[in-house]
């Protein structure tokens, strides 16, 4: 799977330097290092009937951090779509 132009769906300025993230049985996890020093988890499913759950938990994950909780979550980044899952 070619991986390298990914950042071009997301508002994050590119081009991202890419490494695949070892474990996970679901899904395949890359991390993404931006040109201005910031990094992403980028997740990967290949399995289509997974997007329903996919967005309720992007939605969950979402709703929590509007609680302001005393700590931070790992809230999925809306691509330029609009989508959390393009």
């Amino acid at each position: 799977m070619d991986v390298s132009n990914l950042w071009a769906a997301w508002p994050v300025s590119g081009p991202w330097h890419i490494s695949p993230l070892l474990g996970g049985m679901n899904n395949a996890m890359w991390r993404a290092d931006t040109a201005d020093g910031q990094s992403y988890v980028l997740r990967l499913s290949t399995n289509l009937g997974r997007v329903p759950r996919i967005r309720y938990e992007a939605q969950l994950l979402q709703a929590l951090e509007d609680e302001d909780l005393p700590f931070r979550l790992p809230v999925p980044l809306k691509a330029t779509s609009g989508s959390t899952c393009n």
